[in-house]
């Protein structure tokens, strides 16, 4: 277990107060996303004075079913499933 320092402390605050921007911001550009749709319906682009600004078309993917392939190939699965390791960073809440 580590002690921040002063400046860790002061990093560690920083860092608390750009994730609750980051939420702010998230909300904020949720809403205009939301309101921008709404108003471009099923229109490709939206323009601006003429210019285009916003494109929205659908575009089609495939994905691989993972679910579906090891319920239909377990052993095949099993066989390439491999393990990977991470580290998350995270803020442990305060009881």
């Amino acid at each position: 277990m580590t002690e921040l320092s002063e400046a860790g402390r002061a990093h560690y605050e920083l860092w608390k107060w750009a994730r609750a921007e980051q939420a702010r911001l998230k909300t904020i550009e949720t809403n205009a996303r939301a309101a921008l749709e709404t108003e471009i319906g099923g229109d490709a682009e939206a323009v601006v004075d003429g210019a285009p600004v916003i494109s929205w078309t659908p575009v089609k993917s495939s994905k691989f079913d993972q679910s579906a392939f090891a319920k239909d190939h377990p052993d095949l699965f099993e066989q390439y499933k491999r393990t990977s390791e991470s580290r998350p960073f995270k803020e442990v809440k305060q009881s």
